[in-house]
């Protein structure tokens, strides 16, 4: 089922929360599509699981309005709203078969008894458990239980379904496996997900759109690659995978382009499309690992064709199978975090630390952020490490 543009199944207007004297969600201003994977990303403490719990009517706002399909729930207990919840703990009963957990809240509201038949076979084939119906939680792994717990939850068929990092006591690979089969599943059954997590591989591999949350603030929404490629803030810049961020002055701009100078001289050009800034504004230049090219000096031709070329020296160098991660030193000015992908068995330079190299990227590679008033103490932890080692 695609994603309606027009309709909302969850509104949000400025909703805040307070715990005491403490703030929790601040200000909440969020509209989320009807059928849409929505992901609320964030470290702990950051007020995504609050956000959740107060859609599911678990906390109520202190100040603000929350809407359910268009209607206002203030008041409104969780047993009467249309979701349902999947948390980490799954919380199946020990006693009860796999068929028997998923019946039990349709037997709970006295649903027929055909229609119940008819519901939970409906959810259990969604999950691929018919053949492990009759088996008891303790029977199951832990992926097995976790289709349970959402066949469970959608078999009431809830307007929206709430998901609180339900994939965290999975290890890794199954984990990834789980994924891609919940991104399906939501596809398939076409209901709204609101999923938390804190983990930004999960939030980018499943959602069609994600909030980026800090200290109970909302600072970011949009797709996985609008919020990887153009960041708007350094925490999320940082938060959404690993970044190179600098300091810089805009010197000038022209024909979509800034000129940009770093705090510590280095000179970069950057795409300024879509950005209200101009000659004299403080910005974040933003370049992703991935994005910078690297070659050692003798062969700097195969990169000399990008707008941004620096001399560098490698600092550190770690093999990671798939890609090889450098340090490098530019131009004395500033560390940079680059990734060179290995794409050959035997295509492979023999690196060494202390070796001159080039490094280059494009000006559309990098971009820029407006917002440097907070998050920019931690733009430079990796090189803060690699100077003390």
């Amino acid at each position: 089922m695609a994603v309606d543009p027009n309709v909302y199944d969850i509104e949000m207007e400025h909703v805040t929360k307070r715990f005491g004297d403490f703030v929790a969600v601040k200000d909440m201003d969020l509209k989320i599509k009807k059928g849409e994977f929505f992901s609320m990303l964030g470290p702990s403490g950051c007020g995504k699981t609050t956000t959740l719990r107060m859609v599911a009517g678990f906390e109520e706002p202190t100040e603000g309005e929350i809407y359910l399909a268009n209607t206002p729930v203030a008041g409104v207990p969780p047993y009467k709203r249309p979701v349902n919840t999947v948390f980490q703990s799954y919380a199946l009963f020990p006693h009860l078969s796999v068929w028997e957990n998923v019946a039990f809240g349709l037997k709970r509201k006295h649903v027929d008894k055909k229609e119940i038949e008819q519901r939970v076979g409906e959810a259990i084939a969604m999950v691929e458990m018919e053949s492990m119906k009759d088996r008891k939680p303790v029977q199951l792994s832990g992926g097995q239980q976790q289709r349970v717990a959402l066949a469970r939850a959608l078999v009431n068929r809830p307007t929206v379904l709430l998901l609180d990092e339900p994939l965290g006591a999975l290890d890794a690979k199954l984990r990834k496996a789980m994924q891609l089969e919940l991104k399906k599943l939501q596809s398939d059954v076409g209901i709204t997900f609101i999923y938390v997590t804190h983990d930004q591989e999960e939030a980018l591999t499943m959602s069609d759109r994600l909030a980026v949350m800090s200290q109970g603030v909302v600072e970011q929404v949009g797709t996985p690659a609008e919020i990887y490629e153009n960041p708007q803030s350094a925490f999320v810049a940082n938060f959404i995978g690993v970044s190179n961020i600098y300091l810089s002055d805009v010197t000038r701009v022209e024909g979509g382009v800034a000129e940009c100078r770093t705090d510590k001289g280095l000179g970069v050009l950057v795409s300024a499309h879509g950005k209200d800034i101009k000659a004299g504004d403080k910005v974040g230049v933003v370049i992703r690992p991935e994005k910078f090219a690297i070659a050692p000096v003798e062969k700097a031709a195969a990169i000399s064709d990008r707008e941004n070329v620096f001399d560098g020296v490698i600092k550190a160098i770690v093999y990671i199978g798939s890609v090889t991660q450098f340090i490098v030193d530019i131009e004395g000015k500033h560390l940079a975090q680059i990734l060179f992908q290995n794409l050959y068995h035997t295509e492979r330079e023999e690196w060494a630390e202390d070796e001159k190299v080039k490094v280059a990227c494009w000006k559309d590679s990098a971009s820029l952020i407006t917002d440097v008033k907070t998050g920019m103490a931690e733009k430079d932890l990796m090189g803060e490490v690699v100077k003390r080692i």
